[in-house]
C-alpha cells in the first residue's frame, strides 16, 4: 500500500510543530527532515550490508514516517506561499 495518510494521528506532532511558524522556520524544518532521511539512508545501507533484517525493517518504518512528515511540511510551505501570493 503506497498511499500516504498525511492526516493520520501519527502526523499530529508535526502539524502541531508547524503551527505559528514563520516561512523561514518551516523551510528549516523541511531541510532538517531531509537531512534526517539522508542519515537513515546510510543506516539502511549498513543494515543491508550487515544482513540485519530487524534493523532494516525498523529503518524502513522510520524512513516512511520521516517521508510523510516531509510531505506535510512541503504542503505547509505551499500553503504559506499561496497565502503570500494572494495578498
Amino acid at each position: 500500500n503506497n498511499k500516504m495518510d498525511l492526516n493520520g494521528w501519527d502526523m499530529y506532532d508535526i502539524g502541531k510543530k508547524l503551527s505559528n511558524r514563520t516561512i523561514f522556520e518551516i523551510l528549516s524544518m523541511y531541510k532538517e527532515k531531509d537531512e534526517e532521511l539522508n542519515k537513515k539512508s546510510i543506516e539502511y545501507l549498513q543494515a543491508l550490508n550487515d544482513k540485519n533484517e530487524t534493523n532494516k525493517k525498523r529503518i524502513e518504518e522510520e524512513c516512511s514516517h520521516l517521508s510523510k512528515e516531509k510531505c506535510v511540511i512541503a504542503i505547509k510551505i505551499a500553503d504559506e506561499f499561496t497565502k503570500e501570493n494572494k495578498k
